[in-house]
């Protein structure tokens, strides 16, 4: 029997060089496509341990700091869809005159939103380990 480890985005990563798994009489059976035919257990190993699974750790954190500051932005504005809107939004403010830049006060919050998410952002792709990437935590407004 084949235990694979618990690594975040193995068994797509592996499906997507060709493996199928399949159950057999209660164990894990890992096949390889097209021939069907059994692999070498080592192999399988051997690529499973070799599998770095940060990248996968990072999207998913982006993503998690991206829909957290969604939720904040859309009880000031409800019509923001997506958290890169802000980035728009910020051009445009950037283009205004710095006279007539005066933020209101739903505004400047907005803005220290998206700041924060940017900043963890820039944080989690930074990070060299899981552990540096799990320990960024915004502190929304």
């Amino acid at each position: 029997m084949i235990t694979l480890p618990n690594k975040l985005g193995l068994s797509q990563w592996l499906e997507s060089l060709g493996w199928v798994f399949r159950v057999r009489d209660g164990e894990i059976i890992a096949f390889r496509t097209p021939n069907g035919v059994e692999n070498d257990e080592e192999v399988l190993i051997a690529i499973c341990e070799a599998y770095d699974p940060l990248p996968k750790l990072k999207q998913k954190k982006i993503l998690e700091i991206k829909l957290q500051g969604l939720v904040f932005v859309q009880q000031i504005f409800p019509a923001i869809s997506d958290l890169e809107e802000l980035r728009l939004i910020s051009n445009i403010m950037q283009s205004i005159a710095p006279a007539a830049r005066q933020l209101t006060q739903p505004m400047q919050r907005v803005v220290a939103i998206w700041q924060i998410a940017q900043d963890c952002i820039e944080e989690v792709n930074a990070s060299g380990d899981e552990a540096s990437v799990e320990a960024v935590i915004p502190a929304w407004p």
